[in-house]
């Protein structure tokens, strides 16, 4: 007989338990089964599932996992199959994501690209700082920027008051590509009438995800980018719930002048050691080997390239 449908739904909210969050992806998983589905919440914060559409269907007792997630803000709970209700309904209000889940890599990488385009001065000091002031409505979360092609964002107010980035707000920079296009989420959002100020920087940048084209001209370097090299895991603990991650990564920097490279390499060494402990994805940045001074592949007419290696150490992750 074929199963019939057995509806998961229910609303993701802000911190205030009220205001619906638009945009959270939803995953619900069968735990039971291996097989699982996700959902990009509507503009009041619901979701919906039907459990019947997923892989093996279901069956009473059946173990779900229900997350959702929206950069740094995060809320999870475990439900059961009970066939003798018509299906199940679970709210969930996000809060702050701890830093023991399973890695994204792609917020690793974001955060410390952000993190060198804020504290690795540009040695041609290119772009420009701009404050956008918007004003709450006791029920917005989500603020946009009005210029485009911006590099970071810098800092972010509430009535005068500096919020903490990945637990009162959080940036998501969205263009993979190059992190031009960001918005701020608010866990909390800022009242009636209140005053946001967010302060960027916009304009060309030298720090990107990706390694340059070769036909970039001699103007655009020097150019630095993240990349990241091994990933090595294994398990932590008894019953294989949990695993401990190194990741090694690395900054690799291009310049037409030596002098420049060396001494661009040799900040961004001493900027990872004194502020090793500073990030949210990771508690411990370790600077690692330095290579030598290379002409760049493809680029034989003056561009040389150098590269600074990380570790990413001890990185937990619970299933």
């Amino acid at each position: 007989m074929p199963l019939l449908m057995y509806p998961v739904t229910g609303r993701i909210f802000a911190s205030d338990g009220t205001t619906g969050f638009e945009g959270v992806t939803v995953t619900l998983r069968n735990t039971t089964r291996e097989s699982s589905k996700t959902y990009l919440t509507e503009s009041d914060g619901s979701y919906s599932f039907d459990l019947n559409q997923f892989t093996g269907g279901y069956a009473n007792g059946d173990s779900l996992k229900l997350e959702a997630a929206i950069g740094s803000f995060y809320q999870t709970a475990t439900l059961t199959v009970d066939t003798g209700v018509p299906g199940l309904s679970q709210d969930l209000t996000l809060t702050t994501e701890g830093t023991i889940g399973i890695i994204n890599l792609y917020r690793l990488k974001e955060e410390i690209i952000v993190f060198l385009r804020q504290k690795l001065p540009d040695p041609k000091e290119r772009g420009s700082i701009k404050t956008s002031t918007q004003s709450g409505t006791g029920s917005k979360v989500k603020f946009d920027i009005p210029d485009t092609n911006i590099k970071h964002i810098d800092s972010v107010l509430v009535n005068g008051a500096l919020q903490t980035n990945y637990t009162q707000y959080y940036v998501d920079y969205n263009d993979k590509s190059d992190l031009s296009n960001p918005v701020v989420y608010f866990l909390t959002p800022p009242a009636n009438g209140a005053i946001v100020e967010i302060k960027y920087s916009y304009g060309q940048t030298w720090i990107y995800p990706d390694v340059p084209r070769t036909d970039l001209s001699l103007d655009s370097y020097p150019r630095a980018n993240v990349n990241f090299v091994s990933i090595r895991t294994s398990e932590a603990g008894l019953g294989a719930g949990s695993n401990i991650t190194d990741i090694l990564g690395s900054v690799n920097v291009w310049s037409i002048n030596e002098s420049e490279l060396l001494e661009i390499v040799n900040s961004l060494r001493t900027l990872i050691m004194q502020n090793k402990k500073d990030f949210h994805y990771f508690k411990l940045m370790i600077p690692q080997g330095t290579g030598p001074v290379l002409v760049a592949p493809g680029r034989e007419e003056r561009v040389l390239q150098q590269t600074q290696d990380f570790l990413i150490n001890l990185r937990l992750e619970v299933i």
